[in-house]
């Protein structure tokens, strides 16, 4: 009895599962290819959205963008870093010149917040 019981309800719930699919593919207003030779003079002027994809596409992968591996060991310039620092710790920068980077920002989690919500503007 259980078992049929389950059965059915995995029954129905298949059935509304491919109703929902089938309804949302008919509604939408996207276009098969068969569909966009129909609908569309076969003249040069129309540019087609697929192929024009394909050509960003091949665009981007010969563009004169040069990708540079992640050095291992990077330069620091310790006297940038140094004003940095200053900034990050200095209250001065908030509105209410009370509230550092440093408040919400700490290190110990990679500067992700803590807090739920900020309290440079609360104050």
């Amino acid at each position: 009895m259980k078992t049929s019981y389950l059965a059915g309800i995995s029954i129905t719930v298949m059935c509304v599962s491919i109703a929902i699919l089938v309804y949302d593919g008919a509604s939408s207003n996207s276009h098969s290819s068969f569909e966009h030779k129909d609908h569309h003079p076969a003249d040069s002027s129309h540019s087609d959205s697929h192929a024009s994809d394909t050509h960003k596409t091949r665009q981007l992968t010969t563009s004169s963008i040069k990708v540079f591996p992640i050095p291992n060991a990077t330069e620091i310039d310790h006297d940038l870093a140094k004003i940095g620092w200053v900034l990050f710790k200095d209250p001065n920068l908030s509105s209410n010149r009370s509230v550092s980077c440093e408040t919400c920002h700490s290190l110990q989690t990679n500067g992700a917040e803590v807090m739920r919500l900020m309290t440079s503007f609360l104050c």
